[in-house]
């Protein structure tokens, strides 16, 4: 650091990293660093030895990118980003999330309001430990858990309880009546 203090960081490790070594609110603020008192881009590769100072901005409303989570290199860093995204851009998450789980239910053929409510529903939320579908669509929305896998788990879960035949074991009867 500017003031000599030595802080030790996985190999390839990047200026937001060292934010986030020294504190997370010094790393949601982050908007440049200089290295060795040069203007660095984010992403540059700190080596043993480099001078680091972070230049931070003032906005109230200024965060890390999700663009970050590909460049950081230590799991502390990784999982601060990851909270901030959680717990500050949860309409966003849910948003995003809706939209994922809107593409993967037209793949299979059903619709949210189908698979998003009932017991099958609840018994997925009881299992990822979540309450709501708006907490669902917040973790599909961040990352967290796979669209596909909630989209696939509960559309066997809604036909297993509403006994919905699906169409290939349909199509399988159809062709054992015509034989």
């Amino acid at each position: 650091t500017p003031k000599g203090d030595v802080k030790s960081l996985p190999a390839g490790s990047t200026p937001i990293d060292f934010a986030y070594e020294i504190h997370s609110a010094v790393g949601h603020r982050m908007v440049g660093a200089k290295v060795n008192n040069e203007i660095k881009p984010l992403n540059y590769r700190l080596k043993n030895g480099d001078i680091i100072e972070i230049i931070t901005s003032s906005a109230q409303n200024k965060g890390p990118s999700r663009d970050w989570l590909s460049i950081v290199k230590s799991p502390q860093a990784r999982s601060k980003i990851r909270q901030w995204f959680k717990k500050e851009r949860r309409d966003e998450n849910i948003e995003r999330g809706r939209e994922l789980v809107e593409q993967e239910l037209k793949k299979v053929g059903y619709t949210y309001v189908q698979l998003f409510k009932g017991e099958w529903l609840e018994i997925y939320l009881k299992k990822c430990n979540l309450i709501t579908a708006d907490d669902l669509l917040n973790v599909i929305g961040f990352g967290e858990i796979s669209a596909k896998k909630t989209v696939t788990k509960l559309k066997e879960d809604y036909e297993r309880i509403n006994n919905v035949c699906p169409d290939r074991e349909l199509e399988e009867l159809l062709q054992q009546s015509e034989d």
